[in-house]
């Protein structure tokens, strides 16, 4: 196997909390989650026998 040598010269970061690492970490240290229920889908909770929704961390620029 050859040695190959790469360099990383940079990474991306995208969130609900922010479109970049300093507005995610700045926002999650603020304590902000942005948790929202999917209109769409749903999961069955067998305790009750009911549809639930479902939540997540929607990031608006991307799930529009």
């Amino acid at each position: 196997m050859e040695n190959v040598e790469i360099a990383i010269t940079g990474f991306g970061f995208i969130s609900s909390l922010g479109l970049n690492a300093r507005n995610a970490v700045a926002a999650s240290r603020a304590g902000l989650t942005r948790i929202t229920e999917n209109p769409v889908y749903s999961v069955y909770n067998e305790e009750s026998g009911e549809s639930e929704p479902v939540c997540v961390h929607k990031v608006d620029c991307i799930s529009e």
